[in-house]
């Protein structure tokens, strides 16, 4: 999709879902693929990291990534 979402569009049903959320300002930089748990992560120039469920191809949850100044590192927010 031009927001950089894919869909999946199930011809039978006349359904579409939308299986992978775009990381809408700016590009994919990470990508971590836990196979054991069945599940991959992203991460982006926008801050936010999601993680799907690969079996299912839904996003299962998301946060944020900022930095906390007083302590000087990175917190994950949302997992």
């Amino acid at each position: 999709m031009r927001n950089g979402n894919i869909v999946e569009y199930d011809l039978k049903k006349n359904a579409k879902e939308v299986i992978m959320h775009s990381h809408h300002d700016g590009e994919v930089w990470g990508l971590c693929t836990l196979e054991d748990q069945g599940v991959f992560i992203t991460s982006g120039d926008d801050n936010k990291i999601y993680m799907y469920d690969m079996a299912k191809r839904k996003c299962i949850q998301q946060g944020l990534v900022c930095l906390d100044e007083s302590k000087k590192k990175v917190v994950k927010t949302g997992f």
